[in-house]
């Protein structure tokens, strides 16, 4: 623990309790007396908080007083603190203005008040209540809940708010059932001194509020805002007289934990929806979730193979008599439990005596809280057993190890909290410090005691919250742990600094996250067969930092959220990823994390708004604060263990350690606060950092857009989408674009929204086309149309009509590709735009190549060149994915590999492939240019050539360019064939035809499948090859690729020649030839001559 924190647990326990004497602060925080200096300066001249009183006692001035622990024993004479001090004061600072946040609110009433008003008087009534909300505060302190408000009889009671814990919910239960316990004890006095009974009903609902300052004038207060304050009153409405109700929300949060009966969904006034509604019937004994879940319902393990041996090994040593001690540590969620279950499940192999209790963060300051339940595992209590029972037991156990009852008896009892006659077991004459040392020396004898008999397995988990006397007994466990059969298992988080020096025994495991393809592996442990969506699976891992509980409760979310649709297989995306957030499960643990951060939490508010990623430089621009109080905060997130840090301001950038705490922070801030917080932002970068601005444009467009800014927003979208789309950064691009989009639905349609749309649309279309969404990007393109004709702008008109010539192509309606490429050739002349006129000439020549107009295609691709001359760079095109020269020239090479002129086509490959190499991060286009050459070379027959140039880029164009893929993979396939690898190059004729089909990609797809058909008949598979090859025909046909169609026919009479079908051979090597001929297709023609000859012989 740094000193830092206990200055903050010693000012929350001086809060609590009022008055601290300076013994009481050494004993429970281990300071010497410079450190108890330090901290009484701290708190009473450093913070204010404090007084000291006679150098003994420091006093609380900070606030309003604690609830008075004030007997109720005391006459109900008005002497009870009056509400204003049974109102528990705050441990931080009022906050300046509200958070959005999750509560777990309470509302407890008194059953039957208005009887009761007319029973007593009404001074004698005042007091009733007094008694009454002061054994309730009481409670509430306890668990460290916030009285809201004193409603009369009623009280308001906040679980998250001012300081969250990751356990809000359960000290909420916690609460309502030790209310109803301290009323009933409320109701013996009351019941002998007025003759009159309380019953209370309890109701808890949790969930989002937005909570801080309410009222005006005189009079304000800190309220909680939202529905949640409203149900969890309406709960209450409907509980039974001295019953806890909670709502499923409430329920899921504390589930297993607590003994709860169904009361099914209720009808709650002023609520929409049925509310699912359970009533608390007591705690189940469960201390953590491995109590509580299954074996099938354990976290899944993954990663921890060779931790899980080092434990193993111990073990095994432990059992051999050379006692081991092992410190896990590890933050939250990272799996030390989970670690220490395989253990347990590894030991129950073998007899053993199992031993394991916990810490408490409820009993941090009750001395020996662990032991107390460890006496009760050794003894085997029961709730049912009486105190005479246990008493005998605890006799019995003493006996066993031969310790003497007069002087043990009286020592365990009192931590056992059993009643002990005096004249039986007189107390001890002892000093206080000599009587705790005796205790724990008869806790060690009675542990290694059980060690002799058999090997004993003692687990103490959760250090974090251990009380300063259980440090000393574990002090005295490891030093004799060596020479027992026993192994002491000891679990923490970060902070916690062990008293006890190195010994040879003590073996300490710190716990990692998990990597990517660990998480990834637990993912799917957790959702069993299907599969998830890559996009899904990514927002997982980004989002859970690899730690094992944050991946198991996000995925669970995500199953849950009704974002994904399911099939026997898969798991579908069908809703918005960005609308999920930090799971109710994990909310109040991370924001426990940011409370106890005091004045830094506002600095790692302000941070999560910049994002995950922030420079101190653009920080300190946009924060209030000046430069020493800014780092000073800073340091503080990162001792915390919240923030990594690079380098040193103002050069130092910083990254938030979790996805979800920059998240809940972030949620955290009211709705206005970010947007204004993300204007001074948006104005900083604008101001003060324009190369961020020219590097990251999405960043700038992000924060406009979430300022409310969006119409300012659309460029700096449309320039992030332009910047990565060369990348082949295909999601990334579409993300943006969305953005764009949303935020020019929001504007006028002025010109500049027009051109925005236009542009978008547009673009929209170059992202998605690479993967394939060929059908659905004709609406898009038509709406990119509709724009461009409305601005009335020809320039991005072209454009818009040369992506409409690509994609009819592409989805085979060629005929209507050649009207629209013609179209477009006629609107956009060289003197308008030269790169738009050259690019409409490529994309008319694409739509003639694949209508088999191969002369008229070549005509038009020289003109664009002559057009652009030796001045190759004319040709470029600021906003195509490809050099539109580049381009022309790899038409050229397609051209040319149809009509049989070899050498020219690989003249014009082999630049095209040199003009390539120079683009940086030029993938795009080598597999462009590689896949003509490829062409070229299997129709030439030069095979060797064709896998030479085509192997390189079968990779990349898998993973980044899938439309390219099954033109490159099939022309490698039938390479490989012909080369004498048949069964190679028929697997990648498969992998290239279902990639084709999935994507309902037509251009080309008659093609394939002929080339898998010629396989097909090379691996002797004749049936397969003909039904493949007249299926490629009826495509060719169907589309109206006629040189397609004529390789179709050709493969048809290799077929049916094969098959001993002579005359069908022929006629489909006639019907070849004559498209051959017509198409002026010279190596396809020279083919069917030499299979006509041949069959003739």
């Amino acid at each position: 623990m740094t000193f830092e924190e206990v200055v903050d647990q010693a000012a929350a326990m001086l809060q609590r309790r009022g008055r601290v004497a300076y013994g009481l602060l050494k004993r429970q925080f281990n300071l010497d007396d410079d450190a108890l200096q330090d901290l009484k300066e701290e708190l009473i001249y450093g913070q204010q908080l404090a007084a000291d009183e006679d150098s003994l006692v420091m006093v609380w001035t900070g606030a309003a007083g604690p609830a008075s622990t004030q007997s109720l024993s005391t006459p109900a004479s008005g002497s009870q603190p009056p509400a204003d001090r049974i109102m528990p004061a705050r441990a931080q600072p009022r906050p300046p203005d509200a958070e959005r946040r999750q509560l777990t609110v309470m509302f407890c009433d008194l059953v039957d008040s208005t009887p009761l008003s007319e029973q007593l008087d009404p001074e004698e009534l005042r007091d009733v209540v007094q008694a009454y909300q002061h054994t309730c505060a009481e409670v509430v302190q306890r668990f460290e809940g916030h009285i809201a408000q004193l409603l009369g009889d009623a009280l308001l009671v906040y679980f998250g708010w001012p300081q969250a814990h990751e356990d809000d919910a359960q000290r909420a239960v916690r609460t309502g059932l030790g209310m109803l316990q301290a009323v009933q004890t409320l109701n013996a006095r009351l019941q002998e001194e007025k003759g009159i009974h309380l019953a209370i009903r309890v109701g808890l609902h949790t969930g989002l509020v937005v909570v801080g300052e309410m009222g005006d004038g005189g009079y304000q207060e800190q309220l909680a805002l939202g529905e949640t304050p409203n149900i969890a009153s309406r709960v209450q409405g409907i509980a039974a007289p001295d019953t806890v109700t909670i709502s499923g929300v409430t329920h899921r949060l504390i589930k297993g934990y607590f003994t709860c009966q169904a009361l099914g969904e209720q009808t709650l006034k002023g609520v929409a929806q049925l509310v699912p509604v359970y009533r608390v019937l007591g705690v189940s004994g469960a201390q953590s979730r491995f109590d509580i879940a299954t074996s099938a319902e354990l976290t899944p393990l993954v990663g921890r193979e060779q931790k899980i041996g080092i434990l193993r090994n111990r073990w095994a040593r432990s059992k051999d008599g050379v006692g081991q001690a092992l410190l896990l540590s590890g933050e939250a969620g990272i799996g030390k439990s989970r670690l220490v279950q395989v253990l347990k499940d590894h030991a129950a192999e073998e007899p053993h005596i199992l031993l394991e209790c916990r810490s408490s963060p409820y009993y941090q300051n009750t001395a020996l809280f662990p032991v107390r339940e460890l006496l009760k595992q050794i003894l085997q209590r029961q709730p049912e057993d009486s105190p005479e029972t246990v008493l005998e037991e605890l006799e019995r156990l003493l006996r066993q190890h031969r310790l003497s009852l007069e002087e043990t008896v009286p020592l365990l009892a009192g931590l056992l909290n059993l009643p002990v006659s005096k004249d039986r077991y007189p107390p001890l004459p002892l000093t206080p410090q000599r009587q705790r040392q005796k205790t724990l020396e008869t806790i060690v004898a009675i542990v290694f005691g059980l060690s002799e008999h058999r090997p004993v397995l003692f687990i103490l988990e959760d250090l974090h919250w251990i009380d300063p006397t259980t440090v000393e007994l574990l002090d005295l466990l490891i030093a004799g742990v060596p020479t027992a059969a026993m192994m002491l298992v000891l679990t923490c988080r970060p902070g916690f600094e062990p008293t006890w020096g190195l010994h040879t025994c003590l073996t300490s495991i710190a716990l990692g996250r998990l990597p990517r393809l660990q998480t990834e592996t637990m993912v799917k442990r957790v959702i069993g067969r299907r599969t998830l969506p890559t996009e899904v699976m990514q927002h997982l891992v980004q989002k859970t930092d690899g730690v094992p509980l944050y991946v198991e409760e996000m995925t669970k979310a995500i199953l849950e959220s009704g974002v994904l649709q399911k099939d026997d297989r898969h798991y579908t995306l069908t809703g918005s990823l960005a609308s999920l957030g930090v799971p109710t499960t994990l909310k109040d643990s991370l924001m426990a994390r940011l409370d106890r951060l005091s004045t830094a939490k506002s600095v790692a508010q302000h941070a999560a708004v910049i994002g995950r990623h922030f420079t101190y430089a653009l920080l300190q621009a946009v924060s209030e604060l000046d430069d020493a109080t800014l780092q000073r905060e800073l340091g503080r997130l990162v001792g915390a263990g919240l923030l990594y840090q690079q380098g040193l301001p103002p050069l130092a950038t910083y990254t938030f350690k979790h996805s979800l705490i920059q998240e809940i922070g972030y949620q955290s801030l009211l709705r206005r606060v970010r947007r204004q917080y993300h204007q001074r932002i948006a104005r900083a970068l604008r101001d003060r950092f324009p190369e961020t601005v020219e590097t990251q444009p999405e960043l700038i467009a992000y924060h406009l857009t979430e300022a409310g800014l969006g119409q300012n927003a659309v460029e700096y979208w449309i320039a992030a989408a332009q910047r990565v789309l060369p990348q082949a950064a295909w999601q990334e691009a579409s993300s943006f674009i969305e953005r764009g989009l949303a935020a020019c639905s929001e504007q006028a349609e002025t010109p500049q929204a027009l051109a925005h749309n236009v542009d978008l649309y547009r673009l929209k279309y170059i992202a998605q086309y690479p993967l394939g969404n060929t059908r659905s990007l004709i609406a898009t393109l038509e709406k990119s149309e509709r724009f461009a004709l409305k601005l009335g702008d020809s320039i991005r008109l072209s454009k818009v009509l040369s992506s409409q010539t690509y994609l009819l192509a592409s989805n085979g309606e060629v005929d209507a590709a050649i009207a629209v490429g013609q179209r477009n050739v006629e609107l956009i002349s060289p003197d308008d735009d030269l790169q738009e006129h050259i690019g409409a000439k490529c994309m008319l020549v694409r739509a003639l190549y694949a209508a088999g107009r191969y002369t008229a295609a070549i005509r038009h691709i020289n003109e664009a060149m002559e057009v652009c001359g030796e001045d190759t760079e004319r040709g470029k095109r600021a906003d195509s994915l490809l050099d539109q020269t580049l381009s022309a020239r790899v038409w050229l090479v397609l051209l040319h590999a149809e009509r049989g002129e070899f050498e020219k086509g690989l003249r014009q490959g082999h630049e095209a492939l040199q003009r390539a190499q120079g683009v940086q991060g030029g993938d795009h286009e080598r597999i462009w240019v590689r896949s003509a050459i490829g062409r070229l070379s299997v129709v030439r027959g030069d095979f060797e050539a064709a896998i030479q140039t085509l192997d390189p880029v079968v990779l990349v164009s898998e993973r980044d360019f899938p439309v390219y893929f099954p033109r490159v993979v099939s022309s490698l396939g039938i390479a490989y064939a012909a080369s004498g690898t048949i069964e190679k190059g028929l697997r990648l004729l498969h992998r290239a035809e279902e990639k084709a089909r999935s994507m309902s990609f037509r251009f080309g797809y008659a093609l394939v499948l002929a080339q898998l058909a010629e396989v097909l008949l090379m691996a002797n598979n004749i049936g397969e090859a003909h039904t493949q090859a007249m299926q490629a025909l009826a495509i060719a046909q169907e589309v109206g690729e006629r040189g397609n169609a004529g390789w179709a026919a050709y493969t048809i009479g290799n077929v049916a020649a094969r098959d001993g079908r002579h005359e069908d051979a022929a006629s489909s090597y006639h019907r070849s030839l004559e498209i051959a001929e017509s198409l002026e297709m010279a190596p396809l023609r020279t083919r069917c001559l030499d299979s006509l000859r041949r069959l003739a012989r």
